[in-house]
């Protein structure tokens, strides 16, 4: 993606089968010092766009193995969940947020997302060679569930090096992507 600065590769093309409803902020104004400090440094694009459910009380649903490819069993995967409240919701409402990841609470405590303050939360490792997530509104949520983006990463090891040690190794495979 040409304004990320992890060259990490977005792509949006999650269909509406899921249920799920677009939101687009026209343009975002996030305070420098506090996008300068975020780690994950997301572009802007990936920020402005989001998905939420169509009610409070139904939860955002993704199946990897289903809408994509299969996923290798044996291996280990982490995924991370990008939030960015871009909706100005009334005075005295929020959106508060659960995350499953493959049946399993994910969160200590329920999100509560602010307006234009992004979160990530990660990493999440699923050795279960399948990533299945739920982000749900909890029953104190004014509003829908919403998410930005998520990744996933496939860790690989190597047990034998194909090089010599001193040569270094770097190895990065980009498994998912995706803002919505």
């Amino acid at each position: 993606y040409k304004d990320d600065v992890y060259d990490r590769i977005w792509r949006c093309d999650l269909d509406d089968t899921n249920g799920w409803y677009p939101l687009v902020m026209e343009s975002l104004n996030l305070d420098s010092g506090r996008r300068s400090s975020d780690i994950y440094k997301l572009p802007s694009q990936v920020l402005r766009t989001a998905v939420q459910s169509p009610n409070v009380s139904h939860p955002l649903q993704f199946d990897y193995d289903n809408l994509y490819a299969p996923l290798d069993k044996p291996y280990e995967y982490y995924v991370y969940f990008h939030f960015l409240e871009i909706q100005q919701l009334p005075i005295g409402k929020k959106r508060i947020i659960n995350i499953t990841l493959n049946y399993q609470t994910i969160l200590t405590q329920p999100l509560v997302l602010e307006y234009l303050k992004p979160v990530t939360i990660a990493p999440q490792k699923t050795s279960s060679g399948s990533v299945l997530f739920n982000v749900s509104a909890t029953s104190e949520s004014d509003a829908p569930p919403i998410l930005n983006a998520f990744e996933v990463y496939k860790l690989i090891t190597q047990l034998d090096l194909p090089t010599q040690a001193r040569d270094g190794i770097y190895q990065y495979n980009n498994m998912l992507h995706t803002y919505l």
